[in-house]
């Protein structure tokens, strides 16, 4: 039998490679592309010809390194870092070529209960690789979102005001890009923005046309703080369209412009 113990990153990969009677025989660095990996399984099945004989032990269980050894018949274990964070020594200090160490006496060890990763075939994997690319994509939806929210926050405060928690929204970003700076917007007229709803196939235009007449106006100081909203206020509309009628104002506060 033979026990391969993999410190995964990114890049590269720190791999040890042993024997229930030698122990740890071999340590060594490989790249993360297919070349690498390749390399990987050639010495591996010089060693030990029968791949059923081949035991993996990594602290992932996703990816093109874990397809690859599944592929060539591998039994993959994949385990938690935290099982080999609590076998190393007593400064518990990370080191990959250590954790490499760690993972194959884990697959040299017979008795260590680990769960094997079973294989689903071309389908599964075909599966696996469709869930990776959607995490990735998550991310950087997610990263992108984050940064436009904080550009908006400063530039046009008025999209936040519209966009609530749906500043992804096919709408919304078409939006953007049809009016790029709240000037823009506040210059549309309601039946151009309605017009603009019922060609995106907004469920409600004439309410989205509303939403929008209310958003806050460039320079105001409702505009300054997305979460405070033009309705109910007297004096202009939100967008600077022009006077409009807002509730009866109670007794004037001292210090206010009324007073």
């Amino acid at each position: 039998m033979l026990g391969i113990g993999i410190d995964w990153a990114e890049q590269f990969h720190d791999v040890a490679l042993g024997t229930i009677e030698k122990g740890v025989i071999a340590q060594f660095r490989i790249d993360h592309g297919p070349d690498g990996v390749a390399a990987l399984i050639e010495r591996a099945l010089r060693l030990e010809p029968d791949p059923a004989e081949v035991r993996v032990v990594l602290e992932t269980r996703h990816g093109l390194l874990v397809e690859a050894l599944l592929d060539a018949g591998f039994t993959v274990l994949p385990v938690n870092p935290d099982l080999v964070a609590r076998r190393r020594g007593p400064a518990r200090k990370k080191d990959d070529a250590e954790d490499a160490r760690i993972c194959c006496l884990l697959a040299l060890d017979r008795h260590a209960v680990l769960k094997t990763l079973v294989p689903h075939g071309a389908v599964g994997a075909e599966l696996r690789a469709i869930g990776r690319d959607d995490e990735r994509a998550a991310r950087d939806q997610r990263r992108l979102l984050n940064r436009l929210r904080a550009d908006l926050q400063t530039t046009y405060p008025a999209a936040l005001a519209l966009a609530g928690k749906d500043l992804g929204a096919p709408t919304m970003l078409r939006l953007l890009e049809r009016w790029p700076t709240q000037a823009e917007l506040a210059a549309a007229t309601r039946e151009e923005v309605e017009a603009f709803a019922r060609a995106g196939r907004h469920g409600w235009p004439g309410r989205f046309a509303d939403r929008v007449t209310a958003a806050p106006a460039p320079d105001s100081p409702e505009s300054a703080d997305p979460g405070l909203s033009g309705a109910g206020q007297g004096g202009r509309d939100p967008v600077g369209r022009g006077p409009t009628a807002g509730p009866a104002r109670g007794p004037p506060r001292l210090g206010s412009p009324h007073g």
